[in-house]
């Protein structure tokens, strides 16, 4: 009898500035995300998602970040704002709170795309929904009732960034909340960082 295939949960995904993921954190702290019913994502896991790729043989880590590596080399950095808040789910279960990113999605998305193309080399299937930049900031507790911040409630402050690194992390749920592990770390060229 063969023995199963050893799986990681992987995902790649923009590391964000230290500076962003606290002004992140301090507008959850500010609207009173965790008096809400949410659970706030630790700062340290806050990040911006190119591509999900779900549970992948754990093999699959080591070649595509090499394949990631040289398909990013040489690329510039998207400028990047911080721009708004929302969430994903209905307004009477709300699945997500989000922090919205604007700034150069162009150049985002075509980081994006050489990112899919890297993931479907590697023979897994292709990313359906369209590319929605945004950080996860909150995700309900179990057993609360959900309310979500006052719409006036003000936006994010908007912390202008260079999204210099691209990272492949493997990632472990526990009742916590989950442990990031980054497999690889792809720089990105920065012109004219202020």
């Amino acid at each position: 009898m063969m023995g199963a295939v050893s799986t990681e949960r992987l995902f790649v995904a923009l590391v964000l500035p230290e500076r962003v993921r606290r002004a992140a954190r301090q507008w959850c702290r500010a609207t009173r995300v965790g008096e809400r019913g949410w659970r706030e994502v630790s700062e340290q896991n806050l990040h911006l998602t190119l591509r999900f790729l779900g549970e992948s043989p754990a093999d699959l880590a080591d070649s595509l970040g090499r394949e990631l590596e040289q398909a990013l080399a040489g690329l510039q950095a998207p400028r990047l704002v911080l721009d708004g808040w929302g969430s994903f789910g209905s307004p009477a279960r709300p699945r997500v709170i989000w922090i919205g990113v604007g700034g150069e999605i162009d150049r985002l998305q075509r980081l994006a795309a050489r990112v899919e193309t890297c993931v479907r080399r590697r023979g897994l299937p292709p990313e359906t929904r369209p590319l929605r930049a945004h950080l996860t900031v909150a995700r309900p507790r179990r057993g609360e009732r959900q309310s979500l911040p006052p719409a006036g409630c003000p936006a994010p402050a908007a912390e202008t960034f260079a999204a210099a690194q691209v990272a492949l992390f493997a990632s472990q749920l526990r009742p916590g909340g989950p442990i990031y592990t980054r497999r690889h770390g792809i720089r990105l060229e920065v012109v004219d960082d202020q």
